[in-house]
């Protein structure tokens, strides 16, 4: 039955393919706990990436486990630390640290930026991991609900689109833009379609002298691209995430995007019953929030 099932998913078969990479990668260069963390204190001097946020996840490795079974892991992942390895900046990333803790094949079924907190997937096994990745490609499939917890900079004014469909594209190596439906042909491929539900909850005022105004929202994604979050807020809505210094022209008030991955629900790879897994909000968003004043809570509207 389960072969039946492969057969009827398009697209499987690249996926079976990177997984097989991707185990085989990490089995061939799994490190001793000796060259592990000499490989992390050369990065760390050379620069490459936050070396003592990569730390604290080691030794705060079983603290941030969120669910654990035989088959699935889910990590509440802390700022500065990317998903995965990337070549040519780092050796090491959450995959490869759970990996090292878990001395076993583990591979990443969801991406989050490297200053993005909160809940992050992994399948402990080729067959659950390739089920995982089949609900986070199928894009628009109920069967997954992916929920963030932002701040943006400005009002979240009645008047601005709650649910935004636009397209996003590629500018440059490391930013990507957003370009208004109607204004691109479907059929090109740099250009990837994107929605985005907002869902303004609180209005913040940052002090009482300031009238600068700062808006907590709920955020539901139902595709997933490269900062797509990030880049639709700023460009579309205009209301750039607190602290993003990519995004935004003032990025004040955090040390980094204030961006948070509260929630994601999905189906089991083997029980198939509902899972919905929440990471609690980490102390700088909180920080962030409790130096401002209530002005206003927002009223929920149907999407």
């Amino acid at each position: 039955m389960v072969q039946a099932e492969r057969r009827g998913h398009k697209g499987d078969q690249w996926l079976r393919d990177r997984l097989i990479h991707e185990r085989r990668t990490a089995e061939r260069n799994q490190p001793s706990a000796d060259s592990f963390f000499q490989g992390l204190l050369r990065s760390r001097n050379q620069g490459n990436f936050r070396g003592e946020h990569l730390k604290q996840l080691i030794t705060s490795f079983e603290e941030r486990v969120l669910l654990e079974d035989d088959d699935v892991l889910v990590l509440n992942k802390p700022q500065g630390v990317l998903s995965c390895a990337n070549d040519s900046v780092t050796r090491f990333g959450i995959a490869e640290v759970s990996r090292f803790v878990r001395n076993t094949s583990i591979s990443l079924v969801n991406r989050l930026d490297v200053d993005t907190t909160g809940v992050i997937v992994l399948g402990k096994n080729e067959d659950a991991a390739l089920r995982l990745s089949q609900q986070f490609a199928e894009k628009e499939s109920s069967k997954l609900v992916k929920v963030y917890l932002t701040l943006l900079d400005g009002e979240f004014s009645d008047t601005l689109p709650r649910k935004v469909t636009v397209g996003i594209q590629a500018r440059g190596e490391r930013k990507m833009g957003i370009v208004k439906t109607g204004h691109y042909n479907p059929s090109d491929k740099s250009v990837q379609r994107s929605e985005t539900h907002f869902m303004p909850s609180i209005l913040f005022q940052t002090s009482e002298e300031n009238p600068d105004y700062r808006t907590l929202t709920g955020v539901q994604i139902i595709t997933g691209r490269r900062h797509q979050i990030r880049v639709t807020a700023a460009e579309a809505l205009g209301l750039p995430i607190t602290g993003d210094q990519l995004y935004n022209p003032n990025p004040s008030g955090a040390d980094r995007p204030l961006l948070h991955s509260f929630g994601i629900t999905f189906t089991h790879p083997r029980t198939q019953k509902r899972v919905i897994v929440e990471a609690p909000v980490p102390d700088d968003f909180i920080t962030a929030l409790s130096q401002m004043k209530q002005v206003r809570i927002y009223e929920r509207k149907k999407q």
